[in-house]
């Protein structure tokens, strides 16, 4: 189906992400900076290995480190052959910046796939050919997904895979579902949600039936994943970060970054105000439900569609995993879901709302003629569609300028130049975004713990760190170090530089 009509649907996707992505001169977040860091290790032969820590759960001490112990592999996987490949067609030495714009290239592929999902989505439940184009044009222009889509993040790999595998489980190809979850999951922590679901759901609907799909499922899971676990073994003793699961006892986002994981445990999570950060979370979950997954105006059609579908079985599969997802990045990971894992897993859904919306909206507008005999519904619902794939065009093309204007500036590179004058280019620094400084300066670094000053020289003593680089936003226990740099005990303040008007400050650890 794919060659004989969706070919033209994939190549206007190709020329739309093509855009975002050249608008993406850079990646757009730590996430995007950690897995085209981890690409480029592998590209030039380093394993999975990382010259950076970003935070203190995974069980290391010095660099370089095993990565990809918090986040998963499969987005560096699928960026580090177009960095060998642009490498070897220009030579080395090329700038990170340049390589990134290699790494984009699957990114690209893949959020050029979602759209042609979409559409065989859309007909696996029944939908015309009409209704399903527009299912797929609304993909497409995902306004609040589409710089993201193409950037080096798991955004469009980890959709592309849920899809897939929800796809492939309707047609009951049990094995190629497990696979598809398999690489969910090697494209992101929580994919294993996506196996779970498949599970679950099957033994809800066909009790009888069980045992043998639910085993081809697991197959096609573990064919991908058990290597995976067998080299977390070798590297660090287990399949997976040992520390993972304290990330359920967290008490505010910042504990994401203590220097002791260990003493995030149930019983501190149960003596503080644990219920403080639900309500938040479960608002702000449900805004980025309504913002992102839905393109805002599309969302009340996407609820009446999403209804109107009920009785299909995918639509079913995909509301369980909707709410198991939501409920996990509300109630569990109560501040890593809001402040961004959900905004990642929730891609997945995006094609599942456009198609939804589309339906809704048909059935609004024949839910309108009844009361206006005037109107004639299989005239107006084209006219309707088109005005609500329109309002997606507009929406994503203003996203698209204003992430084109912003600035994207740090101090960073001005920094890396400052210390290769003072340092040997194998040392050590301690900053606020490790994978960013690495991209920017070539240097490894550990990023600033969540405590007190005490906590900061451990960590410098620990990796032998020998340069601190402190800006504004740090944890409220190293207010006074900010606050009064001369005055830094174990520590040498030796330069400022200036950030959106706020001083950065560089440290010497003292012998």
């Amino acid at each position: 189906m794919f060659f004989r009509k969706l070919w033209p649907l994939f190549l206007l996707a190709l020329v739309v992400n093509a855009l975002a992505a050249y608008l993406s001169a850079l990646p757009n977040s730590t996430d995007a900076y950690y897995y085209f860091g981890g690409a480029l290790q592998l590209a030039r032969g380093q394993g999975f290995t990382e010259p950076y820590v970003w935070n203190y759960f995974a069980p290391v001490t010095s660099l370089p480190a095993p990565s990809h112990l918090y986040w998963m592999p499969l987005t560096s996987m699928a960026a580090a052959p177009f960095i060998v490949l642009a490498e070897w067609l220009a030579g080395p030495g090329l700038p990170n910046t340049t390589l990134f714009r290699a790494a984009q290239i699957p990114m690209v592929w893949a959020a050029s796939l979602l759209p042609p999902l979409t559409y065989t989505l859309a007909e696996s439940i029944g939908l015309g050919r009409r209704q399903s184009l527009s299912a797929a044009w609304l993909t497409l222009f995902s306004a609040f997904y589409l710089l993201f889509w193409t950037n080096t993040d798991s955004f469009a790999w980890f959709a592309v895979c849920v899809v897939g595998a929800f796809l492939a489980y309707a047609r009951e190809k049990w094995f190629l579902a497990g696979v598809l979850a398999g690489l969910a999951h090697l494209a992101r922590a929580d994919g294993v949600l996506v196996l779970a679901c498949l599970l679950v759901f099957h033994l809800l609907i066909q009790r009888r039936n069980f045992p043998s799909p639910a085993f081809r499922l697991v197959i096609g899971y573990a064919l991908i994943m058990l290597p995976w676990f067998v080299r977390n073994g070798l590297a660090i003793g287990a399949p997976l970060a040992p520390n993972g699961a304290r990330t359920l006892w967290l008490t505010e986002y910042n504990d994401l970054f203590v220097l002791n994981p260990a003493t995030l445990t149930l019983e501190r999570y149960l003596a503080s105000h644990w219920w403080a950060g639900k309500w938040e979370a479960l608002v702000t979950n449900f805004q980025r439900l309504v913002v992102e997954q839905a393109n805002i105006f599309a969302f009340p059609f996407a609820v009446v569609g999403w209804w109107k579908l009920r009785a299909q079985k995918l639509m079913q599969l995909a509301a369980l995993y909707a709410a198991v997802l939501f409920a996990a990045m509300t109630f569990a990971f109560t501040f890593p879901g809001p402040r961004g894992g959900y905004f990642h897993s929730g891609a997945a859904l995006a094609p599942f709302m456009a198609l939804s919306a589309v339906v809704g909206l048909e059935a609004c507008v024949d839910w309108a003629a009844r009361y206006l005999k005037h109107w004639q519904p299989e005239r107006s619902k084209p006219i309707f569609v088109t005005l609500l794939i329109l309002g997606a065009v507009t929406l994503s093309a203003l996203r698209l300028a204003s992430a084109a204007a912003a600035p994207r500036t740090t101090p960073y590179t001005e920094i890396g130049v400052w210390l290769q004058q003072q340092a040997l280019p194998a040392e050590i620094v301690m900053v606020n975004d490790p994978p960013r400084f690495y991209f920017e300066t070539g240097y490894s670094a550990i990023v600033v713990p969540a405590g007190p000053p005490v906590d900061v020289l451990q960590a410098m003593d620990t990796f032998g760190a020998r340069w601190l680089v402190l800006d504004a936003n740090i944890a409220p226990e190293l207010d006074p170090l900010y606050n009064a740099p001369q005055a830094a005990s174990g520590l040498a303040w030796r330069a400022t530089f200036q950030q959106n008007q706020s001083p950065i400050y560089v440290f010497e650890r003292l012998p």
